[in-house]
């Protein structure tokens, strides 16, 4: 019997067998077609179909377009809504109060009690018609609106910043009160200063 050798060389293993030719040949033909056929654990699951990609289309995906003419007016929107927002935040100025009658009270004519005090800063003005105001009329609540009044009915010259004025009559004499709402009250200091120490016309002269 004539022997026969077989070698395969798979680069990393190395098959080699001996034996008769018929063997041989059997064992090749199987080994043939093992190597022939893929792995199962290795077969790699058919490749769905994908269509080529298309080019993104703003209008089909829902992105919202600006156009030029919204583009334009925007910057017109902003400023609009900064103009209304610094005009809401600026106070205010004081008006005349039509209805307020300042001639007649438990003190007579608002002109006549003021003239009988010699009167220098705005500060004593603002004390005699808050004083006049609370006292001679019975008024529970006074604002800038009622001293602005008094100023133009007396016929003098108005702080320009009326707020700073009473705000300053409040905090360096204490003659008179006033909180974040404008609402101005005489104080006790206030009452006792007009009554007591305010120099009037006649001690002047």
């Amino acid at each position: 019997m004539t022997a026969a050798k077989l070698r395969i060389d798979l680069s990393v293993g190395l098959i080699e067998v001996e034996g008769s030719e018929a063997f041989i040949l059997e064992l090749y033909g199987d080994f043939k077609d093992r190597i022939s056929k893929p792995a199962l654990g290795v077969t790699q699951p058919p490749q769905p179909f994908l269509p080529p990609p298309k080019t993104v289309d703003s209008e089909s995906v829902g992105i919202p377009q600006v156009s030029a003419t919204k583009a334009s007016v925007a910057p017109k929107l902003v400023a609009a809504a900064a103009s209304r927002k610094q005009k809401r935040s600026k106070k205010e100025e004081p008006k005349l109060l039509t209805d307020l009658d300042l001639n007649q009270g438990t003190l007579g004519r608002l002109k006549d009690f003021h003239a009988k005090y010699a009167l220098k800063t705005n500060m004593e003005h603002n004390l005699v018609f808050a004083y006049f105001l609370k006292d001679g009329m019975g008024l529970e609540e006074i604002g800038e609106d009622h001293l602005f009044t008094c100023y133009r009915t007396v016929g003098i010259k108005i702080p320009r910043a009326l707020r700073q004025s009473v705000l300053d009559t409040a905090q360096t004499k204490g003659w008179i009160d006033t909180d974040a709402t404008g609402l101005i009250r005489l104080t006790t200091v206030g009452r006792n200063h007009i009554e007591h120490d305010l120099a009037k016309v006649t001690d002047a002269e």
